[in-house]
């Protein structure tokens, strides 16, 4: 039960960083946005990577993951 909610939530995770990483490559987004929302969405992206790493280390803690 516990593996099936971590996959989940790991899915989540790298869906929001890959959505993130792919807007933050988008030049005409770079360019056209305040650099305060370029920034946040920055941020975003970290702690999008951050969640993935930690739901990662809990499944290796779990012996789910290698």
């Amino acid at each position: 039960k516990e593996r099936l909610r971590l996959g989940k939530e790991l899915e989540n995770a790298r869906a929001e960083a890959a959505r993130l990483e792919a807007k933050l490559a988008n030049e005409g987004f770079l360019a056209k946005a305040p650099a305060a929302v370029v920034e946040r969405e920055k941020t975003r992206l970290e702690e999008a990577r951050a969640k993935e790493e930690k739901i990662r280390a809990r499944l290796r803690e779990l012996g789910l993951e290698a």
